[in-house]
């Protein structure tokens, strides 16, 4: 197991050494000058969460409370209209869950760099109620996980070129859209030899990655690793 800091808000998360999350911790500061040096206490919060403490007299006690992590609670299938010049709301493109539940994904051409996403579909009332974007002076570059934002009725934008074929992930478990122009089989070799370039789970660039989890890009492929 390995501890990571890069989980939003203050929740850390515990995972494995395949990536995968099974506890998140909240660390906090409590009174200093309390028990012996190096001492650890353990409390039962409730019958799902505990917390455990560390005391270093006069320095530190600091408490770390951990609980097992949430099974993901989403829709099955997320939508996206514009992307091919198509608005409507009734007939979107479907971005599927992936086998890794909270991450959606669709292959799709674009023909225009605005589009909009939602959780529901139907009339314009009911796709805008559940709409989401990216922050409205931004555009989503290519391979380069971006932060996604509920409920937002606005247009999102794409830095894609018209005619192109791209794959869309969106992962609600971190809240981040990313494009990717889409590779075929021809191109897998050439992108296995391509540099790595890695961001942490909010989007920023990590020159140096170490002990966390990352969104690691290589060519026109992006994938969650485990760093350690």
């Amino acid at each position: 197991m390995s501890l990571d800091g890069s989980a939003r808000s203050a929740a850390f998360g515990v995972y494995d050494e395949t990536g995968k999350l099974h506890a998140t911790y909240v660390p906090e500061g409590i009174a200093t000058g309390m028990g012996q040096m190096g001492s650890i206490a353990v409390e039962a919060i409730n019958e799902e969460a505990v917390a455990i403490y560390r005391f270093i007299p006069g320095v530190f006690a600091g408490k770390y409370t951990f609980a097992p992590a949430k099974p993901f609670e989403g829709p099955a299938e997320l939508y996206i209209v514009g992307h091919d010049n198509a608005w409507d709301p009734a007939n979107p493109a479907v971005l599927a869950m992936t086998e890794e539940a909270g991450v959606y994904e669709a292959t799709l051409k674009f023909d225009n760099k605005e589009f909009k996403l939602s959780e529901t579909k139907g009339t314009w009332d009911e796709f805008n109620a559940k709409a989401m974007c990216i922050d409205g002076d931004k555009t989503v570059e290519l391979n380069t996980p971006t932060a996604l934002y509920k409920y937002a009725d606005t247009n999102c934008k794409a830095n894609v070129e018209k005619g192109k074929t791209y794959t869309v992930t969106i992962n609600l478990n971190d809240n981040t859209i990313t494009i990717k122009e889409y590779v075929g089989v021809e191109g897998i070799e050439a992108e296995d030899n391509a540099p790595a370039v890695y961001y942490n789970l909010q989007g920023v660039k990590v020159a140096n990655p170490e002990n966390g989890v990352y969104i690691k890009v290589q060519g026109n492929k992006a994938s969650k690793v485990l760093v350690k």
